[in-house]
């Protein structure tokens, strides 16, 4: 109908009017459309998408989504908060407590270095597995003990000697006594020496042996002292003085009362001591080149034994067996040695 009220206007041709009449046809078309029908809801499948989607958005409506929006976190709660337990867990699974936390390892402290000990002292005795006949193997520098040509002592057949005369320059002075382990030894001052064929040595100090370690045809004395000399060099030359027991020696009853009570603890001597006095009157003697009666052996030593006697008493003597009952090495062969 409305249109052809406008092909009527067009028909009488009024162009403003037929403007005016358009837009209001426009305006009434627009009050009068009829609204479009609803289509008819899609069964099966299609139908419960539908409606599951309208719930959707109903559940939306009504809740806020979790994935929507994130609430904020509490630290606190975090770091307190148990986690859940898997419902396939065992009981004991829940309530096992949160480990604790491990200590901080503490710096290993650094170990400090042991000092060094004391040096390597052999051990060597006057009998058994150490005693003179194993010394040579005891030791890598004691070889000369078993395979030196030159050892001392020796058994000497008396004989009128043609050794050079000994020049004594001894003095009395300070000493100090020591049990050093092998022997009772005497240290003296410097000062006191010898001269042999115009060379100088000077006395160190003197020790005892018991029985003699040196023989005269066969016989062993009760008692043995060496003297000992040294060099500028490190030659060494010693006297040897033999003792029968019989009367007391007096220098010597001095020293056994300083024996001291510990191994290698020295004792001063009350008075200065005369190593002269330990001589007897005929100083000749038998000279011969051999060695250090204890190890390391070494041999090229200048030995003078005293052909005549001294004596020491028989309480004295048993002082010094109590001590050391043999601290003697036993003779060896001279081989082709000459004693002057």
């Amino acid at each position: 109908m409305i249109a052809s009220l406008i092909a009527g206007c067009g028909i009488v041709g009024a162009p403003d009017k037929i403007e005016a009449l358009d837009k209001r046809v426009a305006e009434l078309e627009a009050i009068v459309k009829p609204e479009p029908k609803a289509k008819p809801k899609a069964k099966g499948a299609k139908a419960a998408k539908g409606e599951k989607a309208e719930k959707g958005e109903k559940a939306d409506a009504e809740e806020p989504a979790a994935d929507d929006a994130e609430a904020p976190k509490d630290e606190h709660a975090d770091a307190e908060a148990e986690p859940e337990a898997d419902a396939d867990a065992p009981e004991a699974d829940a309530e096992k407590p949160a480990p604790k936390p491990k200590a901080k390892a503490k710096p290993r402290a650094e170990v400090a270095e042991a000092p060094p000990g004391p040096p390597h002292v052999p051990h060597w005795s006057y009998e058994g597995d150490t005693g003179p006949a194993t010394w040579g193997k005891l030791e890598d520098e004691w070889k000369t003990c078993g395979v030196g040509k030159a050892q001392s002592p020796i058994d000497i057949m008396p004989h009128k000697s043609n050794a050079s005369a000994i020049e004594f320059d001894y003095h009395p002075g300070k000493a100090t006594v020591v049990d050093n382990g092998h022997t009772l030894q005497v240290n003296v001052a410097p000062g006191s020496g010898i001269t042999i064929d115009g060379h100088r040595y000077e006395l160190v100090q003197f020790h005892v042996h018991t029985p003699s370690e040196h023989t005269l045809a066969g016989d062993r004395y009760a008692l043995e002292v060496h003297l000992v000399h040294k060099d500028d060099k490190g030659k060494l030359a010693v006297i040897g003085v033999l003792f029968d027991e019989g009367t007391p020696s007096p220098v010597l009853d001095a020293v056994w009362k300083k024996w001291p009570s510990k191994q290698n603890q020295e004792k001063t001597l009350a008075s200065k001591f005369d190593p002269s006095t330990l001589l007897p009157a005929n100083r000749n003697v038998y000279r011969y080149e051999g060695s250090l009666t204890t190890p390391p052996c070494s041999e090229g030593v200048v030995w003078n034994v005293m052909r005549r006697t001294m004596s020491e008493s028989p309480a004295h003597l048993a002082l010094l067996r109590k001590h050391y009952p043999n601290n003697a090495r036993p003779v060896v062969a001279s081989g082709d040695r000459e004693v002057e």
